[in-house]
């Protein structure tokens, strides 16, 4: 019997040969998590480690390290005697991760009204007119990369990179359940909470800034309840 062409699994995942940036085992845990969070990979899904080194063009060390840290995160649990599996997502840990998103992100939301420099709101004003665009031209997949951009630029323009640290590792297990919820509708209700959230910044009025961030991310929320019920094969119950 032919052996199986390890080449023709994971067709999403592409070669780190020639890479200028960044150590193997980093570009490796990139590319996996990045892959787990776009649902490129099934929850419930078990990961087939040599077809991710044939893919990647690795060796068996970074991948199986890459998958430990992602473990720690809660991406990928390791199933002693079977292999290592893409968690199913739990509504549960979902809900702790939002908690600790929105407790960072209401208090950056209050700091950036009185902090964040004229140059950073013009950042976002050229965010929010690209993610108007995406909109209207149906880009899902340019709009969510909008959607983290306008986040990450009040953490990064602020310059808080142990907040930004926290806030990854919870949105990376928000997120991967976010994509479920990809519609014209739920992007335009984005796009006018976030515009919620620069008026505040704009007016340089930290309470509406909070109170902005706190109802946007409670929609999300509310969104994500309503969508597990939906998809009990992704979602674990509580």
């Amino acid at each position: 019997m032919q052996a199986p062409d390890n080449n023709s699994k994971y067709t999403f995942l592409s070669r780190l040969e020639h890479r200028p940036r960044g150590s193997t085992l980093e570009q490796v845990e990139q590319s996996l998590r990045t892959s787990i969070i776009s649902l490129d990979f099934t929850p419930g899904e078990l990961i087939d480690k040599r077809a991710v080194c044939a893919r990647l063009g690795v060796s068996m060390f970074p991948v199986s390290e890459a998958l430990a840290r992602l473990a720690v995160e809660g991406l990928v649990e390791v199933l002693p005697q079977r292999g290592t599996r893409v968690t199913r997502i739990h509504l549960r840990v979902i809900r702790e991760f939002m908690l600790i998103r929105q407790a960072l992100e209401e208090l950056v939301a209050a700091t950036a009204a009185h902090r964040l420099s004229p140059s950073a709101l013009d950042v976002l004003r050229s965010n929010l007119r690209a993610q108007e665009q995406a909109v209207a031209r149906k880009d899902p997949l340019g709009f969510h990369n909008l959607d983290l951009a306008f986040h990450n630029t009040l953490v990064e323009a602020l310059e808080l990179p142990r907040i930004a640290a926290i806030i990854e590792v919870s949105r990376a297990n928000i997120d991967r359940a976010r994509r479920l919820l990809s519609s014209p509708r739920r992007h335009m209700a984005t796009l006018i909470e976030h515009r919620e959230v620069l008026h505040a910044l704009e007016v340089r009025d930290a309470e509406a800034a909070r109170r902005a961030m706190k109802t946007h991310l409670e929609a999300v929320m509310e969104e994500l309840e309503r969508v597990s019920g939906q998809n009990p094969k992704i979602f674990t119950p509580d």
